[in-house]
Parts: structure tokens; sequence; C-alpha cells
């Protein structure tokens, strides 16, 4: 396993390498017609892009292999309502707990219908063995550290940089518990659709393509909301982020505001 790690991180390199050159070679030609230097300094980040997502993926792999614990059993595997796919509607009126424990009271505060939705329509796909639910998260965490990166390039960090915020970001302690255990999928699914909610507020799209960003941030919002609570804390961001670049990118605090 070490020897294949090794190889992967060498070839990871050799893909960096490549992009680095190809970047140069762009700069060059950028250069010599007069390109903007945002841009050049922005193109040939595919590769970078890439490896952070493998890199993520292939260190939590062998997670793929881990079996259930604790609440694991009844999320993913044991409950009768993710044999039947008429308990969608009934994951948007009562929290987790009851739905999948078939308890026609309530039985805790943990409202994440889409959480269930999701694990729900994935079940009927892939049973309930633990390597496909262990897989789903590792595969999260591959697209979280391709968000991460591109978060990171959008507030203007040069590609290098980028990549290893993103890979600190991915790799860092705090987050190994939602990869190992499955469970972690519902702050996994939370984290996703908040990358996605930022970079909607930051792709700059101008005064006419504000409506569209907001709807697709507002959209994503709702979905991490709904997959675990904690995502409420983008609210209080926005305004942080709203006041702080008032002065300095006045298009994008207005977005961050209105959202």
């Amino acid at each position: 396993m070490r020897g294949i790690l090794h190889a992967l991180v060498r070839a990871c390199a050799r893909v960096a390498a490549v992009g680095q050159r190809t970047n140069r070679g762009r700069d060059r030609k950028g250069a010599t017609r007069g390109a903007p230097a945002a841009q050049t300094a922005r193109s040939g980040g595919f590769p970078f892009l890439l490896i952070a997502a493998l890199v993520p993926l292939l260190l939590f792999w062998h997670t793929t292999g881990f079996g259930f614990l604790l609440d694991d059993y009844v999320l993913f595997q044991k409950s009768a309502s993710l044999q039947d796919l008429s308990s969608l509607p009934n994951g948007f009126a009562t929290d987790v707990g009851a739905l999948r424990k078939g308890s026609e009271t309530v039985l805790g505060s943990y409202y994440r219908p889409v959480f269930l939705a999701l694990s729900t329509l994935y079940y009927q796909e892939v049973g309930g063995q633990p390597f496909a639910w262990h897989l789903a998260a590792v595969a999260l965490t591959g697209a979280i550290g391709a968000l991460a990166y591109v978060l990171f390039q959008r507030l203007g960090f040069p590609p290098l940089l980028s990549l290893l915020a993103a890979l600190v970001f991915s790799l860092h302690p705090a987050h190994v518990s939602s990869v190992a255990w499955a469970a972690g999928l519902q702050e996994l699914l939370a984290a996703f659709f908040l990358l996605v909610a930022l970079l909607a507020l930051l792709r700059r799209p101008g005064p006419e393509g504000d409506r569209r960003a907001i709807a697709i941030a507002t959209i994503a919002f709702v979905l991490a909301l709904l997959s675990k609570e904690v995502a409420v804390g983008l609210l209080p961001l926005a305004g942080v982020w709203a006041f702080a670049r008032r002065g300095t990118a006045p298009d994008e605090s207005r977005r961050f505001g209105k959202a």
C-alpha cells in the first residue's frame, strides 16, 4: 500500500510539473499578446485541481474497507424506510431518527430531509453494504477538495498556494471522522453544498448575472441546511463578508448582502 501511495504521489508531482510548464508557456504567449496578468495566472490550473481532488481521495481510500458503526446500521442498512421510496416525502415531515426507526412521533431535533432523501435513493442503487457508503464519503471528500481549490482561486490566490490551502483543508485532522465514519456523509453533503454556494457568490458575473448567482447560492444553501443544520453558519459569514468587502469589492459585497 505504501509503495502504491508513493507511486501515486510521484505521478501527481509529474502532472503538476507538466501543468507548470504549460502554464509558463501560456503566460509567455499571453504576455506577448498583451493578455491580462490575472487571466494568464489562472490558466493551466487543471492539474492542480486534479491533485486537490485525488490526494484526499487516495489518502482516505483505505476507509472504504471499514465497517459500520453505531448509527450507521439504522441509517444505511436496517431501516425499512430505505427500501420504500414512498418514505421520501415523510423525511420532510419528521426527523432523522423517527423516519429511520419507523416512529410516528418525533424522536429528536435532527431535521435533515435532503440527507434522508439522497441516502434513500443511494440505497436503492447500492444496497446496505458498508463499502458503497464509505466509497460515497471518499468520493465526496475528493469533490470537496476540488471545490476548495477553486474557492481559493476565486479569492485570488495563485494556483500552487490554492492547492496547498485546499490540501490543508481536506486533510485537516478535524475532518477525519466525517470521512471515516459513514454517518459523516451528513457533514460532507453540507460542506459540498456550502462550497457551491460560496463559489456562486464569488463568480463575479456582473450586474445581469447577479440574480443567477444569488439563486444558485440560495438553492445550494438550502440543500446544505437540509443536509445538516450546521450549515446555518453561512448566514453570519455572508453578512460579515458583505460588510468587509463593501469598499474594496462593492459588486461582491452586494451579492453577499442580497444572499
